[in-house]
Parts: structure tokens; C-alpha cells; sequence
């Protein structure tokens, strides 16, 4: 009986789990550059049975067959471009991620909505300047030009440098900064990309995916919630038919 319980309880908290990333995936269908997640089940045994040292997964023994939340992926997979018309907005398109440096690192986007700093630097909102070949790319004004290879000329068509698009073969490798951003623990690879200039990537989140399956969600955490509570009445029964005895 105590299994059953515990097998419930674990799934509720699953639902649960579900619940906030696909909240999180509508709530942020209007950001741009943002990935889909989606979380991944298994069993208890699989996942205590190994543990994380240095991004490895190391075998640790063995244990009871209840489900557990493996992991979070998410889907990289090309998103609507959106014509603005701004000469500072940058769209990828194909693969590969904008390179931004903030304090010394190095962060990952699909969101070119760019504007300029103070100091003339091409920036990315309040997260960093955004790195070309040669380091941060100073424009100075907005009439630069960024050609479909990611060169970018200034307003005479002198050639400032070209934006630094990268990736990667294991996109599994790469984790999940704040502001739609991924920090990668393995060296990129120099993308020989295709950008659109005036233009910009959405979400690749799907508003009615995602409402079925938080219906889908919800419909499963109820009937986890009413055995629950079954079995707690049989657990109490159970209790009380002994206490005669």
C-alpha cells in the first residue's frame, strides 16, 4: 500500500514539473529567440542509479521502479522570422547562435534584438556586447550594413568585422542561462551562417501544442490526485479494521 502511495505522490510531482515548463514555454511565446522545453521521464531506478561528476553520468547501484524527472531538453529547432524593418535587429538563419561577452564570458543566443551602448558597441539589452571575428563589434550608429554572410559594413561601406555565429554538434552540451541565453562547457564551432538584417527570430513555442498539453497535464494530475486519495482512505480503513482486531 505504501508503494502505491508513494508511486502516486512521485507522479503528482512529475505533472507537476510538466506543468511549470510548459507554463514557462507560453509564457514566453513571444520571446524572441526563446527555445521549447519539455521535460523527459524515467524511471527512479535509472536516474538515482547514476549521478552527475563533471558533466558524466557515473553508475552508483541500484533501486526502487518509481518515475522521476530525467531531464529538461529543449528543441532548437528553426522558429518564424518576422520582417521589422530595424536595421538592428539580426536574424540566424539555419543553425548557429550570436555570441555575446558579459563580464569575461561568453553567452549564446538566437535573439538578435540589438541596440547600441554609449561607446558606440553593438550590445544585447542589459546582457553584453555582441562579439564578431575580432572581438566586440563597434558600429557607432545605426546605419550599418550586415550582409546575408554576416559581414557588417559601416555607413561609408567600410568592412567593420563580421558577427561571430556558433555551434555545435551536441546541442546537450550547452546550459540554460536566464533571458533565453546558453553557456557551453565545449569550444564552438565557427558557423558559416546566413543572417537577415531588419528582421527577427520568434519563439519556436506553438500555442496550441502547448494548450493541449497542459490540458493533457492537468487531465493526469487530477486522476493522480483521486488515487491519492484512495488509497489514503484504504490506508485508513486498513488502520482501523487492525485496531478492532
Amino acid at each position: 500500500m505504501n508503494r502505491g502511495f508513494y508511486t502516486a505522490a512521485t507522479a503528482m510531482l512529475i505533472q507537476q514539473r510538466r506543468l511549470n515548463t510548459v507554463s514557462n514555454n507560453l509564457a514566453n511565446i513571444k520571446t524572441h529567440g526563446f527555445r521549447r522545453e519539455e521535460v523527459v521521464v524515467s524511471t527512479f531506478e535509472e536516474t538515482l542509479r547514476y549521478r552527475i561528476e563533471s558533466n558524466q553520468k557515473t553508475l552508483i547501484g541500484t533501486s526502487a521502479k518509481i518515475s522521476a524527472v530525467d531531464e529538461i531538453i529543449h528543441f532548437f529547432d528553426q522558429a518564424n522570422v518576422e520582417e521589422t524593418l530595424r536595421n538592428l535587429d539580426v536574424a540566424i538563419m539555419g543553425e548557429g547562435f550570436f555570441e555575446i561577452e558579459k563580464n569575461g564570458q561568453t553567452l549564446l543566443t538566437r535573439n538578435g534584438h540589438f541596440s547600441i551602448d554609449q561607446e558606440g558597441y553593438l550590445v544585447l539589452g542589459d546582457v553584453g556586447r555582441v562579439l564578431g571575428q575580432n572581438g566586440p563589434i563597434q558600429v557607432n550608429n545605426d546605419r550599418f550594413r550586415v550582409n546575408e554572410f554576416g559581414m557588417v559594413f559601416d555607413e561609408g561601406g567600410n568592412y567593420l568585422d563580421s558577427l561571430s555565429i556558433v555551434s555545435t554538434e551536441d546541442y546537450g552540451q550547452l546550459s540554460k542561462q536566464p533571458n533565453g541565453l546558453y553557456m557551453s562547457n565545449q569550444p564552438m564551432t565557427q558557423m558559416n551562417a546566413v543572417v537577415m538584417q531588419g528582421a527577427l527570430e520568434g519563439s519556436n513555442v506553438d500555442m496550441t501544442d502547448e494548450l493541449t498539453r497542459m490540458m493533457e497535464i492537468q487531465r493526469n494530475f487530477q486522476s493522480v490526485a483521486n488515487a491519492l486519495k484512495l488509497i489514503d482512505r484504504l490506508n485508513e480503513r486498513a488502520a482501523n479494521e487492525i485496531g478492532k482486531v
